[in-house]
C-alpha cells in the first residue's frame, strides 16, 4: 500500500494504470453507508473542478471532519473497507482496485468546510471546500 503524499496523474486511456473512477464511487458508497459526510481534496478535488472529462489525480484525497467519524461510523467503515487498511488517529488508507486512497480525519474547525459546494462528475455529485479558491491557497495547512 502507497502512504507517500506524491501525486501522479492517470492519464484517461492508460493501460498502465488503473482507472480511478471504481475507487471514487466505492468511497461515495461506503461514506455513504457508515452516514460520514465528506469532501474531496488535494489534487483529486483540484482535478474534478479544472477538469470533468479526465481522469482524477491518485492517490485519492478526501477529508472527513472528527466529529463525523464516530464509534458507529468506524465500525461500519471496518465492515466495508479493505482488511489491509491503515486506521490512524489523523488518517485511514486503503487501496480500491490498485488506487490508492487517503481519508484525512480534520480535527479542527475550518470556515470553508462548513458549507461544502457540490460538483457533478460523471455520474453523481461529490462535496469540495467552498469557496474552493480560498482553500486552494491554505489546503497544506487543513489538519
Amino acid at each position: 500500500m502507497t502512504t507517500s503524499s506524491s501525486t501522479q496523474k492517470i492519464p484517461a486511456k492508460s493501460s498502465n494504470f488503473p482507472s480511478t473512477e471504481p475507487a471514487l464511487y466505492f468511497v461515495e458508497d461506503v461514506f455513504g453507508r457508515a452516514m460520514v459526510p465528506f469532501v474531496l481534496l488535494g489534487d483529486t478535488a483540484k482535478a474534478i473542478v479544472d477538469n470533468l472529462d479526465q481522469e482524477v489525480n491518485v492517490p485519492i484525497e478526501i477529508g472527513v471532519r472528527k466529529q463525523h467519524y464516530t464509534e458507529y461510523a468506524r465500525s461500519t467503515l471496518r465492515m466495508f473497507l479493505p482488511p489491509d487498511t491503515v486506521y490512524g488517529e489523523k488518517q485511514i488508507t486503503f487501496e480500491h482496485q490498485g488506487t490508492p486512497v487517503n481519508v484525512k480525519i480534520i480535527h479542527r474547525n475550518y470556515k470553508i468546510l462548513e458549507q461544502p459546494d457540490t460538483v457533478f462528475y460523471r455520474i453523481t455529485h461529490f462535496k469540495i471546500p467552498n469557496p474552493f479558491s480560498k482553500y486552494l491557497k491554505m489546503r497544506n495547512v487543513i489538519q
